[in-house]
């Protein structure tokens, strides 16, 4: 008899941003998943805010992208995918 014990899921990797004057798509592609469902999240901020400034927008089930149209014109914001 064996029993295989699933590792931890990965991080996602090869994260990208394509923007737009109000818009930002982010996407990323799921790491391993360990044998275990996966939830992700996008954390933004504007880039001149603060390390505790991080706001998380939570992601659906299933797609591996988040469209953030909530963006200023002519300002720099940060993204992280967790």
């Amino acid at each position: 008899h064996l029993t295989v014990i699933g590792t931890s899921p990965h991080a996602p990797g090869s994260v990208r941003v394509q923007v737009s004057m109000t818009t930002a798509n982010v996407s990323w592609e799921p790491g391993y998943d360990g044998g275990y469902e996966q939830t992700f999240s996008v954390w933004m901020k504007r880039a001149q805010f603060g390390p505790h400034d991080w706001l998380s927008l939570p992601v659906p089930p299933g797609p591996s992208w988040l469209l953030v149209d909530t963006l200023e014109p002519e300002t720099a914001y940060q993204f992280s995918v967790l």
